[in-house]
């Protein structure tokens, strides 16, 4: 696509976690950086849309993103806008920049219409651009104005996917259509988002291997007490799913945990079958990892996908889980060379990215409802279908 000097609209993700308006993890960022210098080389002129999300302020701020970007790359000449409830004032902010440059508007959530998916916001918008890039898979399944109805408003020869986003959609598309033996390790809180890819790879997959608040319901499902651990209610589809006759064969089940008592805040490492009353289950002991990576020696995995943290990876205490388990895979990969192991879901992410692993046959995407949603949905994202249509 001929885009020099053109005027872009590009959709970033640079939803990082922020402690004290310091960056924590910058991953997100870095796999932008590409894009970045392509637009920039081509003299593009560039308004960066994001959102962002914390949890310790009232209104998220992607400041301290601008903030980082021109301190860590000053090679980029990036301005940022608070003030984003008027098109007209981003248009006039936009048309101030020199060609080559970019402009960073404040939390695209703070714009009225930009959730509610806003057609008539979106036209505003597409009358100031004459490019349209996507380079934010991790929202990619979400059918938001910057996301579904702007791209839908280009000519599919003024839209195109950015390097990340070709490299997340090149990668995950491996997956559908997987080497096999196939095993999938699902974990993390939400089990009604993960539902129906259990569903499906407990018919497709080779093993299934499930952790964190998922495991817990499958306990419960099972006859097991979980005390008062985080479970969903929806048990009618759990129950379904233990009944399916591949459950037996293809499910791993761990059979050690650690617990904490919800009244002394203290844990322990228990069996499945000996969780008292008065505990939460947090994490899945060294053991049960061990059994992971075991069932996948043994099963000569050749693809493996792994989506959430195994353990309450927020708490120091319930990161060992996920940790020992990311070691194991990482060191069976390495020992392996025809196998290739695909990562999502933002402390799975975390944790890998902590080993500092550079191996070409290790994918770590920046998506995790969105990686679920591609492999569930065969790639067809509201982010991906509406620039490549």
């Amino acid at each position: 696509m001929e885009i020099k000097n053109k005027r872009v609209f590009l959709r970033a993700d640079f939803n990082v976690p922020i402690k004290d308006s310091v960056i924590k993890d910058d991953y997100r960022i870095i796999s932008t950086l590409k894009t970045l210098d392509y637009l920039k080389n081509e003299g593009c002129k560039t308004i960066i849309v994001s959102h962002i999300e914390t949890k310790d302020v009232d209104k998220p701020s992607l400041k301290p993103v601008y903030e980082y970007l021109k301190t860590k790359h000053p090679e980029y000449d990036i301005h940022f806008m608070e003030n984003i409830e008027d098109v007209e004032n981003i248009n006039h902010g936009f048309e101030s920049i020199q060609d080559g440059s970019f402009l960073l508007l404040e939390n695209i959530r703070n714009l009225k219409g930009e959730k509610d998916n806003d057609m008539e916001l979106a036209k505003k918008i597409k009358e100031i651009t004459d490019v349209y890039v996507n380079d934010a898979f991790a929202v990619s399944h979400r059918n938001h104005m910057s996301v579904s109805a702007l791209p839908s408003l280009y000519n599919i020869d003024h839209k195109m996917l950015g390097v990340q986003m070709k490299q997340e959609i090149d990668n995950l598309s491996k997956v559908l259509t997987p080497e096999k033996p196939f095993a999938v390790i699902l974990s993390g809180a939400k089990f009604s988002t993960k539902l129906p890819l259990i569903e499906k790879y407990i018919k497709t997959a080779d093993r299934l291997l499930i952790g964190g608040a998922l495991f817990n319901n499958i306990l419960k499902s099972l006859g097991y007490n979980v005390g008062k651990s985080l479970i969903d209610t929806d048990v009618v589809y759990i129950d379904k799913l233990v009944k399916d006759g591949n459950f037996t064969h293809k499910v791993f089940i761990p059979q050690t945990v650690k617990v904490k008592n919800i009244n002394t805040n203290e844990f322990r490492i228990s069996n499945i079958k000996d969780v008292h009353d008065d505990e939460t289950i947090q994490d899945i002991n060294i053991e049960s990892v061990e059994g992971f990576i075991s069932v996948i020696k043994k099963d000569n995995i050749k693809t493996i996908v792994w989506n959430g943290p195994i353990g309450n990876y927020e708490d120091e205490r319930f990161k060992d889980g996920t940790i020992s388990l990311a070691k194991g895979l990482i060191q069976y990969i390495v020992e392996n060379e025809s196998t290739h192991l695909f990562i999502g879901g933002g402390d799975t992410v975390a944790a890998i990215n902590s080993l500092n692993i550079d191996n070409d046959r290790v994918f770590v995407s920046t998506g995790g409802g969105a990686m679920l949603e591609f492999l569930e949905k065969d790639g067809a994202l509201p982010g991906v279908v509406n620039v490549t249509r």
